[in-house]
Protein backbone atom coordinates (compact mmCIF):
# COMPACT_ATOMS: atom_id res chain seq x y z
CA UNK A 1 0.00 0.00 0.00
CA UNK A 2 2.78 2.71 0.70
CA UNK A 3 4.23 1.38 -2.52
CA UNK A 4 1.20 2.95 -4.34
CA UNK A 5 0.80 5.99 -2.17
CA UNK A 6 4.97 6.49 -3.30
CA UNK A 7 4.00 5.68 -7.25
CA UNK A 8 0.85 7.82 -7.05
CA UNK A 9 3.21 10.72 -5.44
CA UNK A 10 5.28 10.37 -8.47
CA UNK A 11 2.55 10.23 -11.26
CA UNK A 12 1.16 13.23 -9.95
CA UNK A 13 4.27 15.31 -9.68
CA UNK A 14 5.01 13.75 -13.69
CA UNK A 15 2.08 14.81 -14.79
CA UNK A 16 2.17 18.45 -13.42
CA UNK A 17 6.15 18.47 -14.67
CA UNK A 18 6.48 16.67 -17.94
CA UNK A 19 9.12 15.24 -16.10
CA UNK A 20 11.19 17.84 -14.49
CA UNK A 21 12.13 17.96 -10.70
CA UNK A 22 9.90 20.91 -9.33
CA UNK A 23 8.45 22.28 -5.85
CA UNK A 24 5.00 20.79 -5.02
CA UNK A 25 4.98 22.22 -1.78
CA UNK A 26 5.15 20.79 0.74
CA UNK A 27 5.89 18.01 -1.16
CA UNK A 28 9.51 17.83 -3.27
CA UNK A 29 10.96 15.11 -5.83
CA UNK A 30 14.47 14.95 -5.54
CA UNK A 31 16.84 12.70 -6.64
CA UNK A 32 17.22 10.75 -3.31
CA UNK A 33 13.25 10.57 -2.85
CA UNK A 34 10.16 12.07 -2.18
CA UNK A 35 10.67 14.93 0.69
CA UNK A 36 7.83 16.50 3.06
CA UNK A 37 8.44 19.95 4.37
CA UNK A 38 6.11 22.29 6.49
CA UNK A 39 5.15 25.89 5.95
CA UNK A 40 6.28 28.03 8.65
CA UNK A 41 4.34 29.48 11.17
CA UNK A 42 6.84 32.75 11.19
CA UNK A 43 6.71 33.91 7.28
CA UNK A 44 6.39 32.93 3.77
CA UNK A 45 8.01 30.44 3.46
CA UNK A 46 8.61 26.23 4.02
CA UNK A 47 10.91 24.47 6.27
CA UNK A 48 12.98 21.18 5.39
CA UNK A 49 14.74 20.04 8.22
CA UNK A 50 17.29 17.31 8.87
CA UNK A 51 17.69 15.96 5.45
CA UNK A 52 20.38 13.25 5.43
CA UNK A 53 22.60 14.43 2.81
CA UNK A 54 24.96 11.34 3.78
CA UNK A 55 26.05 8.36 6.61
CA UNK A 56 29.10 7.68 8.48
CA UNK A 57 31.36 4.45 7.92
CA UNK A 58 30.75 2.47 10.83
CA UNK A 59 33.73 0.71 10.22
CA UNK A 60 36.25 3.92 10.18
CA UNK A 61 33.81 6.88 11.41
CA UNK A 62 37.29 9.20 10.97
CA UNK A 63 37.39 8.57 7.47
CA UNK A 64 35.28 9.07 4.10
CA UNK A 65 31.31 9.38 4.65
CA UNK A 66 29.04 7.32 2.31
CA UNK A 67 26.14 8.71 0.08
CA UNK A 68 23.09 8.05 2.28
CA UNK A 69 20.72 5.43 0.54
CA UNK A 70 17.46 6.92 -1.04
CA UNK A 71 14.40 6.85 0.29
CA UNK A 72 12.41 4.00 -0.07
CA UNK A 73 9.29 6.27 1.75
CA UNK A 74 8.41 9.81 1.80
CA UNK A 75 11.20 11.54 4.26
CA UNK A 76 9.14 13.91 6.44
CA UNK A 77 11.95 16.93 7.26
CA UNK A 78 10.35 17.98 10.13
CA UNK A 79 12.77 17.75 12.99
CA UNK A 80 16.65 19.59 12.96
CA UNK A 81 17.75 18.38 16.78
CA UNK A 82 20.45 16.20 15.10
CA UNK A 83 23.95 16.91 16.83
CA UNK A 84 27.10 15.90 16.10
CA UNK A 85 29.42 14.59 18.95
CA UNK A 86 30.49 16.94 20.83
CA UNK A 87 31.15 18.63 24.38
CA UNK A 88 27.86 20.68 25.15
CA UNK A 89 28.00 23.77 26.26
CA UNK A 90 27.46 23.03 29.79
CA UNK A 91 30.19 20.00 30.02
CA UNK A 92 27.91 17.35 28.86
CA UNK A 93 28.49 15.16 25.46
CA UNK A 94 26.03 15.00 23.25
CA UNK A 95 25.22 14.41 19.44
CA UNK A 96 25.52 11.05 18.05
CA UNK A 97 27.16 9.91 14.40
CA UNK A 98 23.91 10.18 12.40
CA UNK A 99 24.12 13.76 12.18
CA UNK A 100 25.24 14.23 8.48
CA UNK A 101 22.18 16.42 7.59
CA UNK A 102 20.75 19.58 6.40
CA UNK A 103 18.34 22.28 6.64
CA UNK A 104 16.26 24.21 3.56
CA UNK A 105 13.88 27.00 4.23
CA UNK A 106 12.39 28.08 1.03
CA UNK A 107 10.15 31.06 0.06
CA UNK A 108 6.95 30.90 -1.13
CA UNK A 109 7.53 31.98 -4.14
CA UNK A 110 10.34 29.65 -5.12
CA UNK A 111 9.80 26.95 -8.48
CA UNK A 112 11.03 25.84 -11.32
CA UNK A 113 10.00 29.19 -13.21
CA UNK A 114 11.57 30.85 -10.89
CA UNK A 115 14.40 29.49 -9.04
CA UNK A 116 15.90 31.50 -6.09
CA UNK A 117 19.78 32.31 -5.37
CA UNK A 118 21.06 29.77 -2.16
CA UNK A 119 22.97 30.86 1.09
CA UNK A 120 24.76 28.02 2.12
CA UNK A 121 25.35 28.71 5.76
CA UNK A 122 28.48 26.86 7.71
CA UNK A 123 28.40 27.27 11.33
CA UNK A 124 30.92 27.99 14.12
CA UNK A 125 31.86 26.53 16.67
CA UNK A 126 35.73 25.70 16.56
CA UNK A 127 35.46 22.93 14.68
CA UNK A 128 33.91 21.03 17.81
CA UNK A 129 31.04 22.51 18.75
CA UNK A 130 27.44 23.68 16.62
CA UNK A 131 24.89 22.40 14.72
CA UNK A 132 23.27 23.58 11.62
CA UNK A 133 20.44 24.52 13.63
CA UNK A 134 19.46 28.26 12.24
CA UNK A 135 17.36 31.04 14.48
CA UNK A 136 15.69 33.85 12.58
CA UNK A 137 15.25 32.60 9.47
CA UNK A 138 12.85 34.22 8.46
CA UNK A 139 14.80 38.07 7.90
CA UNK A 140 16.35 36.29 5.37
CA UNK A 141 13.88 34.21 2.97
CA UNK A 142 11.65 37.64 3.43
CA UNK A 143 14.59 38.58 0.70
CA UNK A 144 14.16 35.84 -1.83
CA UNK A 145 16.57 33.79 -0.67
CA UNK A 146 16.54 29.86 -0.04
CA UNK A 147 18.84 29.46 3.20
CA UNK A 148 20.80 25.89 3.49
CA UNK A 149 22.31 25.39 6.98
CA UNK A 150 23.90 21.85 7.72
CA UNK A 151 25.57 19.78 10.07
CA UNK A 152 29.18 18.23 9.66
CA UNK A 153 31.45 16.34 11.88
CA UNK A 154 33.45 18.06 14.82
CA UNK A 155 36.46 16.74 17.05
CA UNK A 156 38.14 13.78 16.57
CA UNK A 157 35.76 12.31 14.41
CA UNK A 158 35.72 15.82 12.01
CA UNK A 159 38.94 17.15 11.99
CA UNK A 160 41.56 14.16 13.47
CA UNK A 161 44.96 14.20 11.17
CA UNK A 162 46.90 11.28 11.33
CA UNK A 163 48.92 11.45 8.14
CA UNK A 164 47.38 7.47 6.91
CA UNK A 165 45.37 7.21 3.63
CA UNK A 166 42.61 5.89 6.65
CA UNK A 167 42.66 9.07 8.61
CA UNK A 168 44.31 11.67 6.10
CA UNK A 169 42.42 14.92 8.27
CA UNK A 170 39.46 17.32 7.57
CA UNK A 171 36.56 15.16 7.28
CA UNK A 172 34.58 17.61 8.31
CA UNK A 173 35.59 20.27 5.46
CA UNK A 174 34.74 16.87 2.74
CA UNK A 175 31.19 16.71 4.84
CA UNK A 176 30.40 20.52 4.23
CA UNK A 177 31.56 20.01 0.11
CA UNK A 178 29.49 16.33 -0.05
CA UNK A 179 26.28 18.43 1.57
CA UNK A 180 27.14 20.86 -1.09
CA UNK A 181 26.68 18.51 -3.85
CA UNK A 182 23.98 17.27 -2.37
CA UNK A 183 23.08 20.87 -3.13
CA UNK A 184 24.09 21.17 -6.20
CA UNK A 185 22.09 17.87 -7.67
CA UNK A 186 18.88 18.64 -5.65
CA UNK A 187 18.53 22.45 -4.75
CA UNK A 188 16.37 23.29 -8.69
CA UNK A 189 13.91 20.71 -7.06
CA UNK A 190 13.37 22.95 -4.54
CA UNK A 191 13.22 26.13 -6.40
CA UNK A 192 16.64 27.27 -6.09
CA UNK A 193 19.15 28.32 -8.45
CA UNK A 194 22.21 25.80 -8.93
CA UNK A 195 24.08 28.59 -10.84
CA UNK A 196 23.60 30.77 -7.78
CA UNK A 197 25.03 29.30 -4.52
CA UNK A 198 26.98 31.43 -1.89
CA UNK A 199 28.52 29.50 0.69
CA UNK A 200 28.84 31.48 4.26
CA UNK A 201 29.58 30.92 7.75
CA UNK A 202 30.77 32.70 11.10
CA UNK A 203 34.43 31.57 12.96
CA UNK A 204 34.89 28.43 12.09
CA UNK A 205 32.27 28.50 9.57
CA UNK A 206 34.46 31.12 7.59
CA UNK A 207 37.31 29.66 8.55
CA UNK A 208 36.18 26.76 6.42
CA UNK A 209 34.42 28.81 3.39
CA UNK A 210 38.30 30.16 2.74
CA UNK A 211 39.56 26.62 2.77
CA UNK A 212 36.52 26.02 0.15
CA UNK A 213 37.94 29.16 -1.99
CA UNK A 214 41.41 27.53 -2.10
CA UNK A 215 40.91 23.77 -2.29
CA UNK A 216 41.51 21.97 -5.28
CA UNK A 217 37.76 20.15 -5.03
CA UNK A 218 35.78 21.45 -7.35
CA UNK A 219 33.94 24.76 -6.62
CA UNK A 220 30.17 23.97 -6.33
CA UNK A 221 29.53 27.85 -5.43
CA UNK A 222 29.87 30.78 -6.80
CA UNK A 223 30.34 33.72 -4.04
CA UNK A 224 31.47 33.81 -0.64
CA UNK A 225 31.08 35.50 2.91
CA UNK A 226 33.10 35.40 5.19
CA UNK A 227 32.33 36.54 9.24
CA UNK A 228 35.23 36.79 11.75
CA UNK A 229 37.07 34.17 9.95
CA UNK A 230 39.61 33.14 7.33
CA UNK A 231 42.60 30.25 7.27
CA UNK A 232 44.90 32.69 8.76
CA UNK A 233 42.81 33.35 12.01
CA UNK A 234 45.26 31.91 14.88
CA UNK A 235 43.60 28.61 16.34
CA UNK A 236 42.28 28.09 12.90
CA UNK A 237 44.59 26.01 11.31
CA UNK A 238 47.11 23.37 13.37
CA UNK A 239 49.51 20.90 12.19
CA UNK A 240 48.57 17.30 12.94
CA UNK A 241 49.07 14.92 15.84
CA UNK A 242 49.79 11.82 13.81
CA UNK A 243 49.68 10.37 17.68
CA UNK A 244 46.73 11.19 18.42
CA UNK A 245 44.44 8.05 17.99
CA UNK A 246 47.31 6.16 19.58
CA UNK A 247 46.90 8.90 22.98
CA UNK A 248 43.26 8.43 22.98
CA UNK A 249 42.93 4.41 22.59
CA UNK A 250 45.77 4.34 25.37
CA UNK A 251 43.66 6.73 27.88
CA UNK A 252 40.49 3.92 26.97
CA UNK A 253 42.86 1.15 28.06
CA UNK A 254 43.64 0.02 24.55
CA UNK A 255 47.58 -0.49 24.30
CA UNK A 256 48.96 0.05 20.98
CA UNK A 257 51.41 1.73 19.29
CA UNK A 258 50.10 1.12 15.89
CA UNK A 259 47.48 4.06 14.43
CA UNK A 260 45.53 1.48 12.33
CA UNK A 261 45.34 -0.92 15.79
CA UNK A 262 43.93 2.45 17.66
CA UNK A 263 41.39 3.66 14.66
CA UNK A 264 40.29 0.32 14.56
CA UNK A 265 39.25 0.21 18.51
CA UNK A 266 38.67 3.84 18.75
CA UNK A 267 35.40 2.67 15.44
CA UNK A 268 34.08 0.47 17.73
CA UNK A 269 34.43 2.64 21.03
CA UNK A 270 31.07 4.68 22.04
CA UNK A 271 31.37 7.67 20.67
CA UNK A 272 31.07 10.06 24.07
CA UNK A 273 34.00 7.68 25.35
CA UNK A 274 35.85 9.05 22.50
CA UNK A 275 34.71 12.51 22.94
CA UNK A 276 35.71 12.53 26.65
CA UNK A 277 38.86 11.20 26.14
CA UNK A 278 40.04 13.61 23.43
CA UNK A 279 38.43 16.40 25.85
CA UNK A 280 40.55 15.14 29.09
CA UNK A 281 43.94 14.87 26.94
CA UNK A 282 43.01 18.73 25.78
CA UNK A 283 42.83 17.80 22.14
CA UNK A 284 41.43 20.49 19.83
CA UNK A 285 41.58 19.21 16.34
CA UNK A 286 41.24 21.66 13.86
CA UNK A 287 41.69 21.62 9.97
CA UNK A 288 45.24 20.80 8.77
CA UNK A 289 47.55 20.31 5.49
CA UNK A 290 47.02 16.91 4.31
CA UNK A 291 49.74 14.19 3.41
CA UNK A 292 49.76 13.41 0.18
CA UNK A 293 48.20 9.87 -0.84
CA UNK A 294 47.98 7.73 -4.25
CA UNK A 295 44.39 8.28 -5.87
CA UNK A 296 42.81 10.07 -2.06
CA UNK A 297 42.30 13.43 -3.26
CA UNK A 298 43.47 16.20 -0.45
CA UNK A 299 41.12 18.97 0.35
CA UNK A 300 43.88 21.03 2.26
CA UNK A 301 46.99 20.50 -0.19
CA UNK A 302 48.92 23.75 1.86
CA UNK A 303 49.12 24.96 5.59
CA UNK A 304 47.57 28.11 6.58
CA UNK A 305 50.77 30.29 5.86
CA UNK A 306 51.63 29.32 1.89
CA UNK A 307 47.63 28.91 0.96
CA UNK A 308 47.02 31.28 -1.28
CA UNK A 309 49.66 31.04 -3.25
CA UNK A 310 47.46 28.64 -5.59
CA UNK A 311 45.77 31.70 -7.38
CA UNK A 312 42.20 30.09 -7.15
CA UNK A 313 40.09 32.96 -6.43
CA UNK A 314 39.98 34.93 -9.29
CA UNK A 315 36.57 36.87 -10.38
CA UNK A 316 34.69 35.40 -7.15
CA UNK A 317 32.97 38.02 -5.19
CA UNK A 318 33.93 38.03 -1.54
CA UNK A 319 32.45 39.69 1.66
CA UNK A 320 34.32 39.47 4.45
CA UNK A 321 34.63 41.08 8.05
CA UNK A 322 35.19 41.24 12.04
CA UNK A 323 32.87 42.78 14.44
CA UNK A 324 34.84 45.98 16.43
CA UNK A 325 36.29 44.14 19.31
CA UNK A 326 36.18 40.61 18.30
CA UNK A 327 38.91 39.33 21.49
CA UNK A 328 37.24 42.08 23.88
CA UNK A 329 38.45 40.55 27.40
CA UNK A 330 35.60 40.26 30.16
CA UNK A 331 37.60 38.85 32.72
CA UNK A 332 40.38 41.60 32.92
CA UNK A 333 41.50 40.91 36.21
CA UNK A 334 42.51 36.76 35.92
CA UNK A 335 43.80 37.81 32.38
CA UNK A 336 46.48 40.00 33.91
CA UNK A 337 46.80 37.62 36.24
CA UNK A 338 48.74 35.00 33.77
CA UNK A 339 51.59 36.75 33.12
CA UNK A 340 53.39 38.62 30.07
CA UNK A 341 50.74 37.78 27.39
CA UNK A 342 52.95 39.33 24.79
CA UNK A 343 55.98 37.02 25.54
CA UNK A 344 53.41 34.02 25.84
CA UNK A 345 51.63 35.03 23.04
CA UNK A 346 55.01 35.51 20.44
CA UNK A 347 56.73 32.29 22.17
CA UNK A 348 53.71 29.99 21.50
CA UNK A 349 53.09 30.90 17.89
CA UNK A 350 56.27 31.80 16.24
CA UNK A 351 59.65 29.46 16.36
CA UNK A 352 62.08 32.01 17.25
CA UNK A 353 64.96 29.99 19.06
CA UNK A 354 66.64 33.00 20.54
CA UNK A 355 64.95 34.31 23.64
CA UNK A 356 67.00 37.47 23.56
CA UNK A 357 65.37 37.98 20.61
CA UNK A 358 61.89 37.02 21.61
CA UNK A 359 62.36 39.25 24.93
CA UNK A 360 63.22 41.74 22.81
CA UNK A 361 60.49 42.17 19.91
CA UNK A 362 57.44 41.37 22.85
CA UNK A 363 58.44 44.10 24.88
CA UNK A 364 58.07 45.95 20.84
CA UNK A 365 54.92 44.35 20.71
CA UNK A 366 54.08 45.52 24.62
CA UNK A 367 55.32 49.13 24.37
CA UNK A 368 53.00 49.62 21.00
CA UNK A 369 49.86 48.66 22.91
CA UNK A 370 50.52 49.94 26.77
CA UNK A 371 53.45 51.79 26.63
CA UNK A 372 55.24 51.71 29.94
CA UNK A 373 52.57 50.71 31.64
CA UNK A 374 52.03 47.53 33.49
CA UNK A 375 49.09 45.33 32.76
CA UNK A 376 45.93 46.20 34.67
CA UNK A 377 42.22 46.35 34.88
CA UNK A 378 42.96 49.97 33.56
CA UNK A 379 44.41 48.84 30.06
CA UNK A 380 41.59 46.43 29.34
CA UNK A 381 40.72 47.94 26.09
CA UNK A 382 44.28 48.55 24.98
CA UNK A 383 44.80 44.31 26.11
CA UNK A 384 41.40 43.92 24.18
CA UNK A 385 42.73 45.55 20.59
CA UNK A 386 45.89 43.36 21.19
CA UNK A 387 44.05 40.07 21.37
CA UNK A 388 41.81 41.06 18.78
CA UNK A 389 44.68 42.43 16.36
CA UNK A 390 47.09 38.83 17.24
CA UNK A 391 44.00 36.90 16.38
CA UNK A 392 41.43 38.11 14.10
CA UNK A 393 42.06 41.55 12.72
CA UNK A 394 45.63 41.41 11.13
CA UNK A 395 44.93 38.02 9.91
CA UNK A 396 41.74 38.74 8.27
CA UNK A 397 43.31 41.65 6.79
CA UNK A 398 46.66 39.62 5.71
CA UNK A 399 44.20 37.46 3.72
CA UNK A 400 42.01 40.15 2.00
CA UNK A 401 45.71 41.43 0.87
CA UNK A 402 46.18 37.70 -0.52
CA UNK A 403 42.41 37.97 -2.14
CA UNK A 404 43.03 41.10 -3.99
CA UNK A 405 46.47 39.70 -5.38
CA UNK A 406 44.68 37.23 -7.00
CA UNK A 407 41.53 39.25 -8.23
CA UNK A 408 39.02 38.90 -5.99
CA UNK A 409 36.33 41.47 -5.73
CA UNK A 410 36.31 42.20 -2.20
CA UNK A 411 33.90 43.76 -0.09
CA UNK A 412 35.02 44.30 3.50
CA UNK A 413 33.31 45.26 6.96
CA UNK A 414 33.42 46.14 10.52
CA UNK A 415 30.47 45.94 12.75
CA UNK A 416 30.30 47.97 15.62
CA UNK A 417 26.92 48.34 16.97
CA UNK A 418 25.34 47.44 20.32
CA UNK A 419 22.02 47.55 21.52
CA UNK A 420 23.16 48.90 24.79
CA UNK A 421 25.76 50.89 23.77
CA UNK A 422 28.97 48.34 25.05
CA UNK A 423 31.02 46.18 23.32
CA UNK A 424 30.66 44.91 19.54
CA UNK A 425 33.24 41.27 20.16
CA UNK A 426 33.11 37.91 18.30
CA UNK A 427 29.51 36.75 17.12
CA UNK A 428 28.13 40.53 18.10
CA UNK A 429 26.49 40.51 14.20
CA UNK A 430 24.87 37.04 14.23
CA UNK A 431 21.65 38.20 16.37
CA UNK A 432 20.91 40.71 14.09
CA UNK A 433 21.18 38.91 11.04
CA UNK A 434 19.16 36.07 11.92
CA UNK A 435 17.32 37.20 15.30
CA UNK A 436 15.46 35.53 17.29
CA UNK A 437 13.27 38.86 18.31
CA UNK A 438 14.39 42.56 18.35
CA UNK A 439 13.79 44.77 20.97
CA UNK A 440 13.05 47.83 19.43
CA UNK A 441 13.61 50.39 16.48
CA UNK A 442 17.77 50.64 16.23
CA UNK A 443 17.94 46.89 16.71
CA UNK A 444 14.93 46.73 13.64
CA UNK A 445 16.89 48.88 11.43
CA UNK A 446 19.96 47.49 11.80
CA UNK A 447 18.79 43.82 11.77
CA UNK A 448 16.93 45.04 7.99
CA UNK A 449 19.83 46.75 6.74
CA UNK A 450 22.23 43.55 7.30
CA UNK A 451 19.85 41.24 6.16
CA UNK A 452 19.31 43.75 2.73
CA UNK A 453 23.02 43.59 2.17
CA UNK A 454 24.02 40.07 2.89
CA UNK A 455 21.12 38.94 0.40
CA UNK A 456 21.63 41.55 -2.01
CA UNK A 457 25.29 40.02 -2.32
CA UNK A 458 24.02 36.71 -2.48
CA UNK A 459 21.87 37.72 -5.34
CA UNK A 460 24.26 40.09 -6.92
CA UNK A 461 27.41 39.68 -5.91
CA UNK A 462 27.17 43.22 -4.56
CA UNK A 463 25.74 44.22 -1.28
CA UNK A 464 24.41 47.43 -1.72
CA UNK A 465 23.68 47.74 -6.08
CA UNK A 466 22.71 51.34 -5.84
CA UNK A 467 22.50 53.65 -2.63
CA UNK A 468 18.45 53.35 -1.19
CA UNK A 469 16.47 55.33 1.45
CA UNK A 470 17.62 52.01 3.73
CA UNK A 471 21.05 51.63 2.57
CA UNK A 472 22.29 55.69 2.02
CA UNK A 473 25.93 54.93 1.15
CA UNK A 474 27.85 53.28 -1.62
CA UNK A 475 29.97 50.44 -0.13
CA UNK A 476 32.90 50.61 -2.62
CA UNK A 477 35.11 47.54 -4.08
CA UNK A 478 38.19 47.10 -2.39
CA UNK A 479 40.37 47.35 -5.81
CA UNK A 480 43.87 46.43 -4.68
CA UNK A 481 45.84 46.43 -1.51
CA UNK A 482 46.65 50.09 -2.23
CA UNK A 483 43.18 50.97 -2.14
CA UNK A 484 40.94 49.71 1.35
CA UNK A 485 37.38 51.24 1.75
CA UNK A 486 35.33 49.09 3.85
CA UNK A 487 31.98 49.78 5.47
CA UNK A 488 31.83 50.61 9.15
CA UNK A 489 28.06 49.31 10.26
CA UNK A 490 26.66 50.87 13.39
CA UNK A 491 23.84 52.92 13.95
CA UNK A 492 24.77 54.60 10.96
CA UNK A 493 26.42 52.92 8.11
CA UNK A 494 29.66 54.97 7.18
CA UNK A 495 32.06 54.19 4.25
CA UNK A 496 36.05 54.57 5.97
CA UNK A 497 39.47 53.49 4.55
CA UNK A 498 41.77 51.17 6.00
CA UNK A 499 40.61 49.94 8.34
CA UNK A 500 43.09 49.93 11.85
CA UNK A 501 45.51 51.75 9.68
CA UNK A 502 48.24 51.90 12.20
CA UNK A 503 48.06 48.66 14.24
CA UNK A 504 47.52 46.98 10.81
CA UNK A 505 51.09 48.65 9.42
CA UNK A 506 52.76 47.93 12.62
CA UNK A 507 51.73 44.13 12.38
CA UNK A 508 52.89 44.14 8.50
CA UNK A 509 56.37 45.23 9.63
CA UNK A 510 56.14 42.49 12.05
CA UNK A 511 55.14 40.16 9.15
CA UNK A 512 57.24 41.50 7.20
CA UNK A 513 60.14 40.16 9.34
CA UNK A 514 59.00 37.15 11.25
CA UNK A 515 56.16 36.14 9.27
CA UNK A 516 58.41 33.28 8.36
CA UNK A 517 58.77 31.83 12.16
CA UNK A 518 54.97 30.81 11.98
CA UNK A 519 54.54 27.54 13.61
CA UNK A 520 52.13 26.95 11.12
CA UNK A 521 54.91 27.38 8.17
CA UNK A 522 55.40 23.55 7.12
CA UNK A 523 57.42 25.10 4.56
CA UNK A 524 59.93 26.43 6.64
CA UNK A 525 60.11 23.57 8.50
CA UNK A 526 60.58 21.06 5.35
CA UNK A 527 63.68 23.24 4.56
CA UNK A 528 64.92 22.73 8.02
Amino acid sequence: MKLLKIISCFSLLLSYTNGVNVRVDPLVLTNQGLIRGQRASDGDYTAFLGIPYAQVDSSNPFGDSFPYPKFEEIYNAYNYTAECPQRGYNGDIIGDLECLSLNIFVPTKASYQNPLPILFWIHGGGFEGGSGVFNGVTNLVKHDVIVVSINYRLGPYGFMCLGTSKVPGNQGLKDQHTALQWVKDNIAAFGGNVNSITIAGQSAGAGSVDLHLHSSYEKLFHRAIMQSGSAKVEGMFVNGDFSAAINIANLLGFTTANTDDAISFLSTAPVRLVIAAASELNYWFRPCKEEKFDNIASFVEQDSQNLYNQQRIRNIPVLIGFTENEEYIRNIEQYVSTGDVFLSKLQKHFAIEDNDDLAHISKIVRHFYIGDEEMSIDSQLQLSDFESDFTFNHPIDRAIVKYLEQGAKVYQYVFAYSNDGSIASHGAELQYLSPKQLTNEKDSLVAERLSTMWTNFVKQGIPIPEPTVLLPVTWEQARSKDKRPYLHIDQDLTLKYRVYSQRMAFWNLFYDQYGAYNVLNTERMEEN
